[in-house]
C-alpha cells in the first residue's frame, strides 16, 4: 500500500482510512475486522455506522466482501462472494472499468458469472456513493494497489474515507529494502547488525537465505528476550525489557502522540534495549527515562501548554489534524493491468485444480508469541 501510494500520488504513506465515514464498503481479501492493518481501530469505525442508532435512523452502512477464504469480516458482511485468488486481480480489472468507463484488458471472471453480476451492481452503488465509498483490498502486490487507489480515486475517496494526510505510521517496514540488506550482508558489506523486536530466521520468507547472509557478518546483537531462532545465530544477547518494565513514547498517526509508562519494576537483569544503545554511543544522557521525558520538555510540551505530569495523566495528546486533500489519479494502468493479468495467470496455473490461501489467524497472528 506505501509503494503503491508512492507511485500514485507521490507520498509513501500508509493513509488513515475512515470506515466510519463510508455508507459504502467494498473490500476484496481485506479482513479490516481482525488482521488488517488495526483491525480493533476499524471494528470501532464500523460499528458506529452499524449499530442500534444507526437502524434508529435508518442508515446504516452497506458492506460487500469479496474473498477467497472465510473471514471475520466477511461473516459480517451484508453481501459475501466468494472468489478464487487468481480472480481477484479480474474483478478489480473489472470494477474499475464499470466505475471509470475503461476498457483495461483482463476484466473477465471466467465461469465466475455471481462476481461478475455483484460487480457491475456494485460499480453502480459506488457511483451512487460517491465520496462516501471505500473501497480496499488485503492484497501485497503494488500493482493491485495502485489500481485500488484509481478506483478510490474514481469514487472519490481521498479527503473522506481515505486521508493520506494525516497518515498512520504502523507497518512501516520495506521489503524492498529488508531484501537490500540481505544481500548487503551477503557481499559482507555490513560490519554489524542488531535485531530489536525481529525474529527474520523465523519469518523471512527465505530463511536459508537469510542466515548464510548473517553468518558473514561479523558482530550480530539481538535484543530478544529469549534465545529465539535469530538471537540463537548472534555473538551476544543483550536482554531488553519486557514492555511492561519499559518507558518510551509512540506516533501511531500523524499528531497523535502517546507516552509508553511501566507497570512493573524489571523482574530479571534486563536493561531496556534503547539504555544499551545510548550506553554504546556514549551519549550524554543514559536513563531512558530521563531521555523521553527531556525530548518531550523540549520539543513537545511547551508548544501544547502542557507539562510532563499532565502527560504521564493523560497518556496521550493530539494536535489538530491536517485538512485532508482530495487527490486525483493520472498514472497509466495499461503496465498496472498486465502485471495483475500475469499474476492472475500464474495462480491459476493449474487451470481448475485448487489455489491454496495463506493466511494469518486472528489469535496465533505470525505465531511468534505461541
Amino acid at each position: 500500500i506505501i509503494q503503491a501510494n508512492q507511485n500514485s500520488f507521490g507520498k509513501a504513506v500508509l493513509p488513515k482510512y475512515n470506515f466510519n465515514k463510508a455508507d459504502l464498503i467494498v473490500s476484496f481479501g481485506a479482513d479490516f475486522l481482525g488482521t488488517w492493518i488495526s483491525g480493533e481501530e476499524f471494528t470501532a469505525q464500523y460499528t458506529a455506522n452499524r449499530n442500534y442508532k444507526s437502524l434508529e435512523n435508518k442508515k446504516m452502512s452497506r458492506h460487500i466482501q469479496f474473498e477467497s477464504g472465510m473471514s471475520l469480516t466477511g461473516t459480517n458482511a451484508d453481501t459475501r462472494v466468494p472468489i478464487k485468488l487468481s480472480e481477484e486481480g479480474p474483478a478489480l480489472i473489472a470494477l474499475y472499468n464499470a466505475v471509470a468507463g475503461q476498457s483495461l484488458p483482463g476484466g473477465a471472471l471466467g465461469n465466475n458469472t455471481t462476481a461478475d453480476k455483484v460487480i457491475k451492481l456494485v460499480a453502480k452503488e459506488l457511483l451512487q456513493a460517491k465520496g462516501k465509498a471505500l473501497v480496499v483490498c488485503g492484497s501485497n502486490d503494488v500493482s493491485t494497489q495502485i489500481l485500488v487507489n484509481a478506483i478510490n480515486a474514481a469514487i472519490g475517496s481521498y479527503g473522506t474515507t481515505i486521508d493520506l494526510d494525516n497518515p498512520c505510521y504502523l507497518y512501516a517496514g520495506n521489503d524492498a529494502e529488508f531484501n537490500g540488506l540481505v544481500a548487503e550482508m551477503s557481499r559482507g558489506e555490513v560490519g554489524a547488525v542488531l535485531f530489536l523486536n525481529s525474529n527474520p530466521v523465523y519469518d523471512f520468507m527465505n530463511t536459508k537465505a537469510f542466515t548464510d547472509a548473517l553468518a558473514k557478518v561479523p558482530a550480530k546483537i539481538s535484543f530478544a528476550d529469549r534465545a529465539d531462532e535469530t538471537a540463537s545465530l548472534c555473538d551476544a544477547i543483550a536482554i531488553n525489557h519486557n514492555y511492561l518494565e519499559s518507558w518510551g513514547d509512540a506516533n501511531a498517526y500523524e499528531g497523535y502522540y502517546s507516552i509508553v509508562q511501566p507497570t512493573i519494576n524489571p523482574v530479571f537483569n534486563s536493561r531496556q534495549a534503547e539504555e544499551s544503545l545510548l550506553t554504546w554511543a556514549d551519549a550524554p544522557v543514559r536513563d531512558y527515562y530521563q531521555f523521553v521525558r527531556s525530548n518531550w520538555e523540549t520539543k513537545m510540551l511547551p508548544a501544547l501548554g502542557l507539562k510532563w505530569n499532565d502527560v504521564l495523566e493523560k497518556g496521550a495528546v493530539s494536535v489538530a489534524a491536517k485538512p485532508a486533500a482530495a487527490y486525483s489519479f493520472t498514472q497509466s494502468l495499461a503496465p498496472v493491468a498486465t502485471s495483475i493479468l500475469n499474476s492472475s495467470k500464474a495462480l491459476a496455473k493449474g487451470g481448475d485444480q485448487v489455489e491454496l490461501q495463506v493466511y494469518e489467524n486472528i489469535p496465533m497472528r505470525d505465531g511468534k508469541n505461541a
